[in-house]
């Protein structure tokens, strides 16, 4: 890889590097956040795989959602369903930063009704994956295709984690070896050709 494209990508990286993010990405691969039960685990992946679904849906036919029935009501009420748990208000805080008052002195946050630590962290969990679909960027939010991990895609091409498992998925894909192989029976024909002067 170039100098240039690792700078771009560096770039990208950091500016998709909000720590929510990271924590976001840290609780759907669970190894990294034991701090989670399974079931809330299981209940994000849903979630994100859901509006995943929702803003393919929108994106193949926006008339869809003028229509009062079809596949879209159902995963919006999945959706509602997962939301309602979460009772919310907004507090107002008095605001530090790295040891000093924030300059605005005071940032908002939203709170779970009940106000456990863990409830909490959930909630901002949830409005990080909100945010994230209304800012229509929930398709780069996607599992590698060989490890499965979750990851934030710097491209919308993108699909794994990274270069290493790249090249084991392809050099474990069948279909992958067939293209190259047939790739690299095209180029020596080429070759050939080339050498006969055809």
């Amino acid at each position: 890889m170039d100098r240039q494209r690792r700078r771009i990508l560096k770039k990208r990286a950091a500016a998709s590097g909000d720590k929510r993010i990271q924590a976001l990405l840290n609780v759907l691969n669970h190894g990294q956040n034991p701090r989670f039960h399974p079931s809330i685990v299981v209940e994000f992946r849903s979630l994100v795989k859901q509006l995943r679904d929702l803003d393919e849906l929108f994106r193949s036919n926006p008339k869809l959602f003028r229509q009062d029935n079809g596949e879209h009501i159902e995963i919006f009420k999945q959706i509602n369903l997962v939301l309602s748990r979460y009772k919310v208000f907004l507090r107002i805080l008095y605001s530090f930063r790295y040891g000093k008052p924030n300059p605005q002195g005071w940032e908002s946050a939203w709170f779970r009704a009940n106000d456990s630590e863990q409830e909490c962290i959930e909630m901002q969990l949830i409005l990080t994956i909100i945010e994230i679909a209304q800012n229509e960027r929930i398709q780069l939010l996607v599992q590698c295709q060989e490890c499965k991990k979750w990851l934030f895609a710097r491209v919308s091409s993108q699909k794994f984690c990274s270069e290493k498992c790249r090249d084991k998925f392809h050099s474990s894909n069948e279909a992958d070896k067939k293209r190259r192989a047939a790739w690299a029976r095209q180029k020596y024909a080429r070759k050939v050709r080339s050498k006969k002067g055809v």
